[in-house]
């Protein structure tokens, strides 16, 4: 019931708003006829002045306002996502400009490790290309052994020259990841 009475209220000062409105156009075009009936010369033309505005005017300018307001939020959320999108761009420009630079990048390689007991040395060399990458003296666990590479290498390394040879210029194929679960029944016995 108080919303019923709260629109019944709304109404009377809308038609109180608008009735009084209407008197005082009124009054003004009888003011307007004695100056017409006054003066002899008159001009038209277009000016800008400020006025008040009628209770039509005034609901569907807050309606715009309202409309504006929620675009601004929808462009301000859309402008965060392409900020973020333009540092991302930014970020590859930087990472490529210095590529261009120095003519070096990172990238993924398959690489053999040699030890070399005797030299105390531990060279990596590229399979695509056959080029040592890195060559360093052997740290202190590798020179006791902690490390096992013996001949399990070997047999990695020859694996590895019989899949190039195999495939040609193709790199070889990741190996399968080891079974940890000793309990597990091969399928294939």
């Amino acid at each position: 019931m108080a919303a019923t009475v709260t629109n019944i209220d709304e109404r009377a000062t809308w038609d109180a708003a608008a009735e009084a409105s209407a008197e005082a156009q009124e009054q003004a075009k009888h003011n307007v006829d004695a100056i017409r009936v006054r003066c002899k010369e008159a001009r038209r033309y277009t000016t800008l002045r400020q006025v008040p505005l009628d209770f039509i005017e005034l609901a569907k300018l807050g309606q715009d306002v309202a409309e504006k307001l929620a675009t601004i939020d929808t462009l301000k959320e859309k402008r965060k996502g392409l900020n973020a999108q333009i540092k991302d761009l930014k970020d590859e420009i930087d990472e490529g400009a210095v590529e261009l630079r120095t003519g070096k990048g990172e990238r993924e390689l398959q690489v053999v490790e040699y030890h070399d007991e005797d030299a105390q040395h531990v060279y990596l060399v590229r399979l695509d290309t056959e080029e040592v990458i890195e060559d360093r003296t052997m740290t202190g666990a590798e020179r006791q052994g902690h490390l096992d590479y013996g001949a399990q290498s070997a047999t990695e390394e020859d694996d590895l020259d019989e899949e190039l040879e195999e495939d040609g210029d193709a790199e070889p194929e990741q190996e399968d990841e080891v079974d940890d679960d000793p309990d597990d029944d091969d399928l294939d016995d």
